[in-house]
């Protein structure tokens, strides 16, 4: 099994499993991956299409994507609607991220 969670600082997704070599390869194939040995998995950037992605780049294995990912998912699409909306209405803001 391949369980998807949050890094401990909710930045990256953290990709576990038991060692296989197959499942070792295809971790090795993920764009931006790092493995982490203190944190006994790989590191990959946190994005809804990584999150899609992830069960057709591990085939034939079951892949769980724990609840704590899709609720930071949602909590960055919420931010970024919020965001959107605040330079709808307001124009060119430069928000603290930006400078």
């Amino acid at each position: 099994m391949v369980r998807v969670g949050l890094s401990p600082d909710n930045s990256s997704l953290l990709i576990r499993f038991e060692y296989h070599p197959r499942l070792v390869e295809l971790a090795r194939q993920l764009p931006g991956r790092r493995f982490y040995r203190k944190l006994g998995g790989w590191v990959i950037p946190l994005t809804r299409e990584m999150v899609e992605e992830l069960p057709a780049r591990f085939p034939g294995a079951a892949v769980t994507v724990m609840p704590e990912v899709q609720a930071r998912l949602a909590a960055l699409k919420a931010a970024e609607e919020t965001t959107l909306q605040l330079k709808a209405s307001h124009g060119d803001v430069i928000l603290p991220q930006e400078m």
